[in-house]
Parts: structure tokens; C-alpha cells; sequence
């Protein structure tokens, strides 16, 4: 479910709904504009850690989008926080990047999600791994082992270690030119440990696989700036 879906689904129902994912409870149609969310944030927790998490890192995607929901009064504790950037340098939607976020296909976005570490790499390694194609390294990936997998429409498979320890590294992409019905825009998807405590999930562009490297320092760094009291990057 995403943010906007929640927001038609407030609007449609009428009535008080828990938010699921980040967004918070809240009644009524009174939602922000573009120039009432800038420089305001949602306060929440996940697991002991604050973070303050700017309204437009939740871009406006469709004309049936009506605003930003308020911010709560106080601090919420949630299981996930879920937000979409822009690449290179993460930027936050506006009125310059409003058009990119709303475009179809992946484009310049990058969505990214935090929560609860809950990957089970004993569990992969034990199923899914064992049916993996090994193949040699990616010119895209040194030092990354390269797999392809069979059964999931013959996607590349990255994998920082070929055991399941808590900070492996795996990104999973696309691969059009072996699937059999490829997406209109083909993805990469990075699962990876952030702050040696979260699970951090995000999906981009096919497009910049090359890049990822610096795409994790940036969105992590990003994450870093949302923790009251950390200095900007």
C-alpha cells in the first residue's frame, strides 16, 4: 500500500484509518499544500531511533493527489519509514522535479524503504540460493558473486557473500534480454544492513546499476540527516 493509495483511501471511507507503513492516523480532508509541507517533517521512531523525515520525500504522483497529511503533534513510533528520491543526489519533490516523479517508469526515482531487520539469509541460503546459476563476475559488480536465477524470470543476482552472514549484500535486477515478458522499465533492487541495525530496501533504474556504489553512500546519508542532531552531509 502506498502513500497515496492510503490518502484516497481516507478520502473515500470517510472516516479514521491506522495508517499502515509511515503514514500517520489521521480524519478529514484538511491536507497540506506544496508551499504549507516545505520545511516541515513527520517526527517517528523506528525501534529506539528518531527521525525527522521531510513531508515532500513523499511525492505528490498523480492528479488525484490532494496534499501532505499533517504532521502529527507528537513523536510516532512506526514499523517502517518509506520515502521516494531522485537521483543523483536524492532530491526531494518540488516544483522543478514535480513532473520526473509523476512520469511513468523509474526515470531518475529511487524508492526506498527502512524497517526492522527481518531477512532471513540461512533461510535463502538453504531454498532459493540453491537453485542459482553461478556465472563469472559482472563487468558492472567486482567483486560481487553473480548468479542468475531460473525462477524468477532469469534476473541477475549480486551477492556480496556466498554465505548467509547479517551484512550481505544483495541486489537483484532485471535482465530484459532473457525474460520472457520484460518490464516496460526494467530495475535493480538492493537489500542491504544500515546502521548495523535496519534492514534497508531500494529500487531504481536498471539505467544505474553502474552507479549503485554511490547511490548506497547517498540514501544512507540521506537516513543520517533525517537523525536529530546529525549535521548535514
Amino acid at each position: 500500500m502506498t502513500f497515496n493509495f492510503i490518502f484516497l483511501t481516507l478520502r473515500k471511507n470517510k472516516r479514521c484509518i491506522p495508517y499502515l507503513v509511515f503514514l500517520l492516523t489521521g480524519c478529514g480532508d484538511e491536507f497540506l499544500t506544496l508551499e504549507q509541507a516545505k520545511n516541515q517533517h513527520y517526527a517517528v521512531r523506528v525501534e529506539n531511533v528518531d527521525f525527522n523525515v521531510p513531508l515532500l520525500y513523499h511525492p505528490l504522483e498523480s492528479h488525484l493527489d490532494t496534499g501532505w497529511e499533517p504532521p502529527q503533534s507528537e513523536r510516532e513510533t512506526i514499523d517502517a519509514i518509506r520515502i521516494k528520491a531522485l537521483l543523483p543526489d536524492m532530491e526531494m519533490y518540488n516544483e522543478k522535479t514535480a513532473n520526473e516523479f509523476k512520469t511513468p517508469g523509474w526515470g531518475r526515482k529511487v524508492m526506498i524503504m527502512m524497517t526492522h531487520y527481518r531477512v532471513n539469509w540461512p533461510y535463502y541460503f538453504d531454498g532459493a540460493y540453491k537453485h542459482l546459476i553461478k556465472l563469472p563476475e559482472h563487468p558492472l559488480m567486482p567483486g560481487m558473486f553473480h548468479y542468475r536465477d531460473p525462477e524468477s524470470d532469469m534476473k541477475d543476482i549480486f551477492l556480496s557473500h556466498d554465505q548467509p552472514v547479517r551484512e550481505l549484500l544483495r541486489v537483484r535486477c532485471d535482465n530484459p534480454e532473457l525474460d520472457p515478458e520484460p518490464a516496460p522499465s526494467p530495475d535493480c533492487t538492493v537489500t542491504t544492513l544500515y546502521r548495523n541495525q535496519f534492514q534497508l530496501e531500494y529500487t531504481f533504474s536498471l539505467d544505474y546499476l553502474r552507479q549503485w556504489p554511490d547511490i548506497d553512500r547517498k540514501i544512507k546519508a540521506l537516513l543520517d540527516r533525517f537523525i536529530p542532531g546529525n549535521s548535514p552531509a
